[in-house]
């Protein structure tokens, strides 16, 4: 709507199972999301709710602050149920090289806290390497290539090191730009 202020909302259907008997059904779910915010600050909302359960489906809000050299946000997701700090810092604009960190505390379900660390560079204007580990001895990557000006291929990867008995998942992927 403005420069530093968005609404948005629809209806849509959520897909449910009641058993095998009585079978399949629809839920219509209303959706409203919202956004405020300047250059250096913003405060955003993400709300869905179940019409016929007369629940919230999802509860999403967030802020942020932008500075020329550090952007960091806070984060309350899975109905206020998660918390999530992040920042990211840029250290070098032209090889596009930076830094990010994620803080992630889950405390009604399961109390658990994550740390995630990542880095990312770009070995030629039209590569990019991007990393990630975290506490959960998850380590995660991806190579993005620019074929053309508006095609992109995308190879990631993600290794569970406590996991010895699972497979690695490894994903391609190809993107068009408008």
């Amino acid at each position: 709507m403005q420069n530093y202020f968005g609404i948005t909302s629809g209806v849509g259907v959520k897909a449910y199972q009641q058993g095998s008997f009585k079978g399949n059904g629809y839920n219509p779910i209303v959706n409203f999301s919202g956004v405020i915010g300047s250059t250096l600050f913003s405060l955003g909302t993400d709300i869905s709710f179940d019409i016929s359960a007369k629940t919230f489906d999802q509860f999403t809000a967030g802020l942020s602050f932008n500075s020329p050299f550090l952007i960091t946000s806070l984060t309350l997701d899975d109905k206020l149920d998660t918390i999530k700090a992040s920042c990211y810092r840029e250290l070098n604009p032209l090889t596009r090289t930076a830094i990010a960190a994620e803080l992630k505390h889950s405390s009604l379900l399961n109390g658990s806290t994550t740390m995630t660390i990542g880095a990312q560079h770009a070995l030629f204007p039209f590569t990019l390497i991007k990393a990630r580990a975290n506490t959960e001895a998850k380590i995660n990557t991806l190579i993005r290539l620019e074929l053309w000006e508006k095609v992109l291929l995308s190879m990631n990867g993600e290794v569970d090191c406590r996991a010895t008995n699972k497979i690695s998942k490894i994903g391609l992927s190809v993107a068009l730009r408008a």
